[in-house]
């Protein structure tokens, strides 16, 4: 699959590049029930993502140890 974004710099009022991604995938886009079959796979890859990221988050206050640069 190919997907590709286009840009805006709004204080320059310029136009980006566009940035096309491309994914290997499995899923066939011609499916009618494509759209919940992405939105499945991404809400159990996020859902993976935070429970393996929740205890460090909580044991060791990572969410509050954010460096800022200035």
């Amino acid at each position: 699959m190919k997907a590709t974004t286009y840009c805006y710099d709004k204080k320059y009022k310029l136009e980006k590049e566009p940035l096309v991604r491309y994914y290997v995938c499995s899923i066939n886009p011609e499916n009618e029930g494509i759209a919940e079959t992405v939105y499945r796979a991404v809400r159990e890859h996020w859902h993976i993502e935070n429970s393996l990221h929740w205890r460090p988050d909580i044991d060791f206050g990572q969410d509050w140890m954010q460096v800022k640069s200035c």
